[in-house]
């Protein structure tokens, strides 16, 4: 594997793994997810194209749409658009969106699950709006039998055997080595110039990795 990309191997593709499987034995039709300029959401949709399923991108800036678009996106939604919730609870019946990953929590992980046909789930794997989960509609969950899961990198690595790690890490070693998959590298510092080069990459986390070499 080429060494920049092993760099980036260790957490991202696993936990797009892993939330992936869940879409899969949901029979889901297609995906929501949030954060969608990042490297998770980048590998859910590379998994989501093999698969023949679709997947419903939300991000916060308008100019993160074309970025998407071009990388193959097909149904890319701007959070502050002021027709937003109408569009994603569109998208979200006319696709038969049935899970959804949420990585930024606070409202709209709510206006995501309210949004999702019965028999729905949000998996939540992040909370980058540093807000609890709210405005989630209590019917939904009563009489549309939706749930809310977390899931954790770690937790689901301890629940399967090492075998079946290994195998799992193969499999993504060669889709990374064909180069049907791949992580975004932004760019690369030495530990010198760490600090100014942190602050830059904080203010555009959505654009790549950052490698610190030797």
């Amino acid at each position: 594997m080429d060494m920049d990309q092993a760099a980036c191997f260790t957490v991202n593709p696993f936990t797009a793994y892993g939330m992936f499987e869940i879409a899969l034995l949901r029979e889901s039709r297609a995906i929501i997810q949030n954060a969608s300029g990042g490297q998770v959401a980048c590998l859910i949709r590379m998994m989501a194209a093999e698969h023949n399923i679709k997947v419903i991108d939300i991000v916060r800036k308008q100019e993160s749409v074309d970025k998407l678009l071009n990388s193959g996106a097909s149904y890319v939604l701007v959070e502050s658009d002021q027709n937003f919730k109408d569009q994603l609870i569109s998208h979200s019946k006319e696709l038969e969106a049935t899970i959804a990953f949420d990585a930024v929590g606070g409202n709209l992980s709510g206006m995501m699950f309210n949004a999702m046909p019965p028999d729905s789930e949000l998996v939540v794997y992040g909370g980058l709006s540093g807000k609890p989960i709210i405005d989630i509609d209590v019917m939904e969950v009563i009489f549309n039998n939706k749930i809310i899961s977390g899931f954790n990198f770690m937790d689901w690595k301890a629940d399967i055997d090492d075998d079946e790690f290994e195998r799992i890490s193969e499999e993504l070693q060669d889709k990374f080595i064909s180069g049907a998959y791949k992580t975004t590298i932004r760019s690369k510092s030495s530990i010198d110039d760490i600090v100014s080069v942190l602050r830059n990459y904080i203010s555009d986390m959505s654009s790549g990795k950052l490698l610190i070499v030797p």
